[in-house]
């Protein structure tokens, strides 16, 4: 199970990263995978000095959305408006900070399983 631990207002939460959760994203914030190509895409041009308009951006909005996604995937009983008020006591970078580690968490591999296969295949060195 992908599962990523916040901590918001200084209440520790859990977040699962699940297919359910991504397509739920997708309808009531915006699709996982555009979040992160937008991302991406912005670093890129801002890294090179051109000025980047992304097609979708973190909001006060879609922050505590995307966040409350992630708990009510984890099994959380916390409404939207709980959340709401966590993310405002923890601040909306801070928050926002948590939630594109949530979503990067869905797009991407987890680092755990990387890790444990790089550290089986160089345990075990190839035979000619």
């Amino acid at each position: 199970m992908r599962e990523v631990t916040i901590n918001l207002g200084g209440t520790e939460l859990t977040l699962h990263a699940t297919f359910g959760a991504s397509v739920q994203l997708a309808e009531q914030v915006y699709d996982p995978m555009g979040m992160a190509r937008e991302m991406s895409i912005t670093d890129a041009m801002h890294s090179r000095g051109i000025n980047y308009t992304p097609k979708w951006n973190f909001n006060v909005d879609n922050v505590p959305k995307i966040i409350h996604i992630g708990l009510k995937a984890a099994g959380s009983k916390l409404t939207l408006t709980e959340v709401q008020e966590l993310v405002f006591e923890e601040g909306f970078f801070s928050a926002q900070s948590e939630a594109t580690r949530y979503c990067t968490h869905i797009v991407g591999p987890q680092p755990e399983e990387v890790i444990e296969r790089a550290e089986t295949e160089s345990a075990e060195p190839e035979k000619p």
